[in-house]
């Protein structure tokens, strides 16, 4: 258990003033009392992460650039969308640490029709060398493929693999065409005068975990079993998938320690030196953090705007 507090210090003797925050284990089953919270006015709600005392392993994996200032600092570790977790049944490795493989990559599900210079196409059917349609870049040649399949123990194991369903017409400008199926990280276009505002730009992106406060985007339990795709081009790209723009794969160090050691042996033969560089090519679009992730939208549902608002293709 890791507490951080305010405080003063007489040699070994330490009085906490103002608690922070604390995250740590359940002691068994579902009892969230346990850390004892007593004395601090910290709950589950305002500054105490409480990991499953049925999980053997935690690992703080924010996206995006970390934080600087303090308070989006705490804020980002007080998310618990930011902890990836394991039971220790089979997940463990020799690294001491567990594999959290898919979790922080952009992943396309089986089914999802690309936007290529032949037509929208199936993404399980495209091929390396193939060109697809970009939106900076014109056409851009896929030099990878990767695909993931997890099954119905692999999903119940971890519920965070599950995948965002981005219903059609949910993100305004009667996009995307058909119902999208996305990993949770998987960042998607998000073009408003809210965000021109922000951060100067009106073309960002945004993981589509974060958008599933707004109607018709939500994580999809009913999923039992599903096969991921991840497509790499040369440079980071938005690409258009059933006519949504969503980014490819940009491989910084959280992207490529999701990925499996053959496919980064395989990344790096095509790429090398690429494999786990912080910044191996430029963002296509800005990447927003985490707190201004959670203002953005935030400010989108108080003026009930679409998100892409000020979208043309």
């Amino acid at each position: 258990m890791f507490w951080a507090f305010q405080g003063t210090r007489d040699g070994n003797a330490i009085t906490p003033t103002n608690y922070v925050a604390v995250i740590g284990n359940e002691a068994d089953g579902s009892n969230t009392q346990t850390p004892n919270l007593t004395g601090t006015g910290l709950t589950t709600s305002n500054g105490a992460v409480i990991i499953d005392g049925d999980e053997d392993y935690m690992e703080w994996t924010a996206d995006g650039t970390l934080p600087i200032q303090q308070e989006d600092l705490i804020a980002s570790i007080l998310d618990l969308d930011n902890w990836t977790t394991a039971d220790g049944t089979g997940v463990q490795n020799t690294g001491g640490g567990f594999n959290v493989e898919t979790q922080n990559i952009v992943c396309f599900a089986r089914g999802t029709k690309i936007s290529s210079c032949e037509g929208a196409i199936e993404i399980e059917k495209l091929r390396v060398g193939q060109k697809i349609v970009t939106l900076a870049a014109g056409a851009a040649k896929i030099r990878w493929i990767g695909v993931i399949k997890l099954s119905r123990a692999d999903l119940a194991a971890n519920p965070k693999l599950r995948p965002v369903r981005i219903r059609a017409g949910a993100l305004g400008k009667e996009l995307p065409k058909q119902d999208l199926l996305v990993s949770r990280q998987h960042r998607i276009l998000f073009s408003s005068k809210v965000a021109e505002r922000m951060f100067g730009l009106r073309d960002v992106l945004i993981p589509a975990v974060r958008l599933t406060n707004l109607p018709d985007i939500f994580i999809d339990e009913t999923i039992d079993s599903i096969s991921y795709y991840h497509i790499l081009c040369d440079d980071h790209q938005v690409v258009f998938a059933e006519g949504a723009p969503a980014e490819t794969l940009f491989l910084g160090k959280e992207a490529a320690h999701s990925l499996s050691i053959d496919a980064q042996e395989e990344i790096e033969t095509l790429f090398p030196g690429l494999v786990g560089q912080q910044c191996p090519t430029s963002a296509a679009q800005m990447i927003v953090d985490l707190p201004r992730q959670n203002r953005l939208i935030a400010r989108h549902i108080k003026n009930n705007k679409p998100l892409l608002e000020t979208y043309r293709n």
